[in-house]
């Protein structure tokens, strides 16, 4: 497992473990970016929005979730083969399920999507592990892509992003920490960013969890 969480009996002011990085999570997002990431202002009030790591966003398929319609975003919450193909998607967000049908269905020759070159979004639901190293590892297998992790509720609400330094997660604006069990890292983030980094412990109930 990718040490990004932590087990219940790590105590308040225990040394944080290190992380290190398997090779398919070492990529930087400077990889993707044709140029800085403009700044995008808060979305306005509906469905929630994506968050795609990369701004400009790139054309991104939106599997088995309605999020809001922006730019270069497309949900298909009742995603077909024939969509897929259509839309000729740069990206891919959607849950673990879904990402490994729509590999499944690549490997068997039944979809060829050539323009698919950007990062990967997995959805994990809230009260949900973070994603596996291993099943890191097999998105990695079957994609050749990075992918980032983002952790929403069932209505699509997203309450934590997985930072571009691979070594946590930011919380999302109203995100209570103990309901996700997270950690705070002390120090700057690697990353650049003023959010505090955070840690997730494993996995608690979140059935109180807004959408």
């Amino acid at each position: 497992m990718i040490p990004l969480y932590f087990p219940e009996n790590i105590q308040p002011g225990e040394p944080l473990p290190e992380v290190r990085l398997p090779y398919f999570m070492q990529f930087s997002l400077d990889m993707f970016r044709p140029s800085p990431a403009a700044h995008r202002p808060p979305s306005p009030a509906g469905r929630p929005a994506l968050e795609y790591p990369l701004a400009p966003v790139p054309r991104v398929a939106v599997l088995g979730l309605e999020l809001r319609q922006e730019s270069g975003v497309h949900s298909l919450p009742l995603w077909t083969v024939p969509q897929l193909a259509r839309l000729r998607p740069l990206a891919l967000a959607g849950s673990w399920p879904d990402l490994a049908a729509v590999a499944r269905i690549m490997r068997a020759g039944q979809l060829r999507l050539p323009e698919l070159n950007y990062p990967l979004v997995v959805f994990t639901a809230a009260g949900s592990p973070p994603l596996s190293g291993e099943r890191h590892a097999q998105l990695w297998d079957w994609f050749g892509l990075p992918v980032f992790e983002q952790i929403r509720t069932s209505g699509g609400r997203l309450l934590a992003s997985e930072c571009e330094s691979r070594e946590g997660f930011h919380l999302a604006a109203g995100t209570d920490p103990g309901e996700l069990g997270a950690l705070a890292v002390p120090g700057p983030c690697p990353c650049g960013s003023r959010q505090p980094l955070f840690r997730l412990a494993a996995a608690r109930a979140l059935a109180a969890a807004g959408d």
